[in-house]
């Protein structure tokens, strides 16, 4: 079956690369070419998975018989262009961004039904408003305060609202604020719970008068708002738990100057961060469940003394709920008897390595643990302040070193008789293994494509492989070459064409990178494109719509726990995009001819 014969079969617009250059100008006006930094490639990638097979990848398709229309396929087959073929197992996500200048607000669009003929036809609602009162001890909470509303679901573009209520000049404790009520997910609406917390924006003096009313920060979950809300209440909690103690050096002495954060131990609640006063006393204030249970807290404790950054000390203590928790002592190493530590950062060519992060942790003082982190300089030195103790040393090289990231256990600083810290630290970075491969343009002609955009993004499930830089990306040559140098642990690759070639971003293998081992991979083929038309509108008055004229749109694909930005452009004056997919993908939004 032919290319004509699709599109009169109005299966699915395809476009030669040479069409499809200008198409793709057009469905991007009005927006900067995206290019990748950094941390910054998870944004610039695609979709589709394609396995390591021997000769040339082809699509992870299991690709059937021929066909018309999805009709003419076995169940949980779909036809894309003749062919009938298993339904990818990823979802599509369509998130608008309104203009500031809009009244409308980002909204989110989850597993598009690309089966509809008007799938990306999308109509955003306008925002919710809820407003309310701040209270404290049932009395309007006049001092100043801030508002939280996040969402708690996984949207690719949080909401996150902050007002802020309360304050001087004989401001009431009202507060507004819109937000995005609910979002499409297959068709279907559905109401966006939110996070609402409420924080004091300074410590009151109130914590050791036990029969004060004291603020502290607290937060409700899952609170939606179905429609417009004018009569939200929110009140400080009339009996937070209490804890007071003092923090001494070793030899008991007080250690003034210590900034104190208390926490729940699963990190859930936290408690607004007072400083130590001359006798080392301090005593703050955390909403914990008012149950009378002996509750597990960690307490943060930062010197405000130090030049570079500081250490760290935690503690766990065990307090009871809702009541106060008095004379709690806790000992630390001496601040004053710091030093500093000077080393540097080589590679196996004895080259000094710059602009990396070096990081220490390590168990200091009696229970507490230490964290110090310093960047290098350029000629591979760094220097940091830390207390006698045993560490664990981490060094992560950037993304451009050809040096490998390391963790070294087992440090252990001893200062000298005089007190000072010993000589120069010298650390001694093994090389990042190379991972070569090809690509080559889409058609049976197998033609090199140079300037592709090859990136390797480490897997959400790599964090317990060791340390590492998160994304790296490099540049194919004329032809198609690549070579990446990467840490070891297991990386899924992308690929995005340039913009003149005018072909759609693609996903690669996921690689297990190991040290010491050099890869080749199989080449790579890029997909064909194809165009989708979309519209993004607002709703208005009476049941009316308006065009969301310059709008941004995100194109996502979801696969498991990993998101992708497929596509980014901006909508026309009517409201009009129209977005770049590859082939196997934006032949999912067929049009079935009437029987």
């Amino acid at each position: 079956m032919d290319r004509g014969q699709l599109q009169r079969r109005g299966i699915v617009s395809l476009a030669s690369p040479k069409e499809t250059v200008a198409r793709a100008s057009r469905a991007t006006s009005g927006t900067r070419p995206l290019r990748i930094h950094g941390m910054l490639a998870m944004v610039l990638l695609a979709i589709m998975v394609l396995p390591l097979t021997t000769g040339c990848v082809a699509m992870d398709m299991d690709w059937g018989a021929p066909c018309f229309s999805k009709a003419d396929c076995p169940e949980g087959q779909i036809c894309i262009l003749g062919t009938c073929t298993a339904m990818p197992d990823f979802e599509v996500d369509v998130e608008i961004i309104p203009l500031p200048t809009h009244e409308h607000m980002a909204y989110p669009v989850h597993a598009v039904d690309l089966y509809s003929p008007e799938a990306l036809q999308i109509i955003v609602p306008s925002p919710t408003v809820v407003s309310g009162n701040l209270q404290i001890d049932t009395e309007p909470f006049l001092r100043s305060a801030q508002l939280l509303f996040s969402t708690e679901v996984d949207l690719r573009r949080p909401q996150r609202h902050s007002v802020e209520v309360g304050g001087e000049n004989g401001r009431d404790s009202n507060f507004e604020v819109k937000l995005v009520a609910s979002m499409l997910e297959q068709g279907q609406n559905r109401a966006i719970p939110y996070s609402v917390t409420a924080r004091p924006l300074e410590q009151e003096e109130c914590c050791f008068d036990d029969d004060a009313a004291c603020p502290v920060p607290f937060s409700m979950s899952g609170v939606t708002f179905p429609s417009d809300v004018d009569n939200l209440f929110l009140a400080f909690p009339d009996n937070p738990t209490r804890i007071s103690g003092v923090v001494l050096k070793e030899d008991g002495a007080s250690q003034p100057n210590v900034k104190v954060l208390a926490s729940a131990a699963n990190g859930t609640i936290h408690s607004l961060s007072v400083s130590t006063e001359e006798n080392g006393e301090f005593c703050l204030a955390m909403n914990l469940p008012k149950d009378g249970r002996d509750t597990p807290v960690k307490l943060r404790l930062t010197p405000t003394t130090f030049e570079t950054p500081s250490p760290v000390f935690e503690h766990e203590i065990i307090v009871t709920a809702g009541r106060a928790n008095r004379d709690i002592e806790l000992t630390i190493g001496d601040f004053d008897s710091h030093q500093l530590l000077e080393g540097f950062l080589l590679d196996k060519q004895d080259e000094p390595i710059g602009n990396a992060v070096v990081s220490f942790h390590g168990e200091v003082g009696s229970g507490g643990s230490l964290s110090a982190t310093a960047r290098t300089g350029s000629d591979g030195g760094f220097t940091v302040e830390l207390l006698q103790g045993d560490y664990m040393v981490r060094a992560i090289p950037p993304a451009s070193s050809r040096a490998a990231s390391i963790e070294q256990h087992g440090f252990v600083l001893d200062l000298d008789e005089d007190g000072s810290a010993p000589s120069p630290l010298v650390i001694v970075a093994p090389d990042r293994p190379p991972l070569t491969g090809k690509v080559f343009g889409p058609g049976g002609e197998q033609k090199p494509m140079a300037d592709v955009e090859v990136i390797a993004l480490r897997e959400s499930a790599a964090s317990k492989s060791g340390p590492g830089v998160d994304a790296f990306i490099v540049q194919t040559d004329s032809d198609g070459s690549y070579e990446l140098r990467i840490d070891p642990g297991p990386y899924r690759l992308y690929f995005k064409p340039p913009a003149r070639a005018g072909l759609p971003r693609m996903v690669g293998p996921v690689v297990e990178i190991e040290l010491g081992v050099s890869q080749g991979l199989t080449p790579i083929v890029l997909e064909e494109p194809a165009f989708v038309e979309g519209k993004a509108l607002g709703a208005a008055e009476d049941g009316l719509t308006v065009p969301l004229a310059g709008a941004r749109i995100e194109v996502h694909a979801r696969k498991r726990n990993s998101t992708y930005l497929l596509w980014e452009g901006r909508a026309e004056d009517d409201g009009t995009f129209e977005v770049l997919l590859p082939k196997s993908l934006a032949a999912r939004v067929e049009t079935f001819p009437q029987e």
